[in-house]
């Protein structure tokens, strides 16, 4: 564990595109986590982040600062940062295109006032674009250390655009460090910056263990279960899990599926699921506070992430399956994006090639099927979130590159 800085609590400055409310149960997110686990280790944490509606333009949690900034005319019309970060508001939203420029305008504007009037010692962006290009252009002016953190939709993004690449070696030239959450994202940026390879580390997001330690959902107890956990959007390939179900079903029809997410995709699947005759053993759970998340996973037979490569994105690390191997589900995922970093095949769950539903059929039978293998899958996924993805953990990596920067 890091040595408590004694004498002088370090200021650290996030600079993100979402940050839920504190008291968004439902959609607490990673950076939620992230800044938590800072600040319990006596790091004072400032947190800059588009203004959502509904929400204070600044409120304290658990110590945490989080101002939040207007960008638009009306605040019930700004539309970036609103579901899944950037990346999701613009896909979903054409009008988000046009407010990314104000957008940005702004959070350069508060995190400057931010940081001449806090001292601010270290400005750590996530998202390459914008956040990273706004913390790269003040430290480019005043010198304060930047380290960029890239969780993988927006390198995804940018791999596929070249025009930018220029920008994204400025921003490289002006972060300290640079972060990214899995290996295949780390490669990404490498195709882009060779020599980034010197000051970038791999630190995935992680999660609490402690919080998955739920108790299983009664009425359930004993079913044969599927789970799935995300957004339900292409890349997720939620509709290849569907597919597998109803092979699956060609011997065994007692098997269920479980599906907890919200997205545009759900009455495609729902129509999918009923043209393949497998509705009602598909149940639609909508989004689910962690709480009660976790009774879901306690009672899963198997968990599964069956992601694809859809439009040059991937997954960037997977961390419902983190959320599952601490429950003591057993896991499958696709060999694709950042998932192989989670999982070891065979070792603490199955990989399977991505949009195959045979394969993935076969996976969650001989899960299902061998409770040894099963129980071998939950000891070895509980040793790995604990040893590698627990935030007590993460947060040190996080802390040790900041002692580095200001030479602790």
């Amino acid at each position: 564990m890091i040595d408590e800085m004694d004498d002088k609590r370090i200021k650290v400055l996030l600079l993100t595109s979402s940050f839920p409310s504190s008291i968004d149960i439902v959609n607490k997110s990673f950076m939620t986590d992230l800044a938590e686990s800072l600040s319990k280790k006596s790091i004072e944490i400032f947190v800059v982040c588009p203004h959502q509606p509904d929400l204070p333009l600044y409120e304290e949690h658990k110590k945490i600062k989080i101002f939040r900034f207007p960008y638009w005319f009306t605040k019930s019309e700004q539309k970036m940062g609103v579901k899944g970060g950037i990346v999701a508001s613009i896909y979903q939203s054409p009008v988000a295109v046009i407010q990314l420029i104000p957008f940005c305008i702004c959070e350069f504007i508060i995190a400057w006032k931010i940081i001449k009037k806090e001292k601010i010692d270290i400005i750590h962006s996530h998202w390459i674009i914008p956040q990273g290009l706004i913390g790269a252009i003040i430290r480019l002016i005043i010198g304060t250390p930047h380290i960029t953190s890239i969780h993988g939709t927006d390198i995804h993004l940018i791999h596929s655009h070249k025009q930018a690449y220029p920008l994204i070696r400025l921003i490289s030239k002006y972060s300290n460090n640079i972060t990214t959450n899995s290996s295949h994202t780390c490669r990404l940026l490498q195709d882009i910056i060779p020599q980034s390879m010197t000051k970038n580390r791999v630190i995935p997001m992680g999660i609490y263990p402690e919080e998955f330690n739920a108790k299983p959902h009664c009425d359930i107890k004993g079913q044969k279960i599927i789970l799935f956990v995300g957004r339900l959007i292409p890349l997720k390939g939620t509709s290849i899990l569907i597919k597998a179900l109803r092979i699956i079903h060609l011997d065994d029809s007692s098997i269920q599926l479980f599906i907890v997410g919200e997205g545009p995709e759900q009455i495609f699947l729902e129509k999918l699921a009923s043209d393949l005759e497998v509705l009602p053993s598909v149940r639609f759970l909508g989004n689910l506070p962690r709480n009660e998340l976790g009774m879901y996973y306690k009672n899963a037979s198997v968990f599964v992430l069956p992601s694809i490569t859809y439009k040059d994105q991937s997954e960037g690390l997977g961390v419902v399956l983190l959320e599952a191997m601490a429950s003591g589900a057993p896991v499958i995922g696709t060999d694709t994006g950042g998932i192989p970093d989670i999982i070891k095949d065979g070792i603490n769950g199955l990989l399977v090639p991505p949009g195959d539903p045979y394969a993935l059929a076969d996976a969650i039978i001989r899960i299902i099927e061998n409770p040894d293998l099963t129980n071998q899958f939950r000891e070895a996924g509980l040793k790995t979130v604990h040893e590698r993805f627990s935030w007590e953990k993460i947060s040190d990596q996080f802390i040790e590159i900041y002692q580095e920067l200001l030479k602790y």
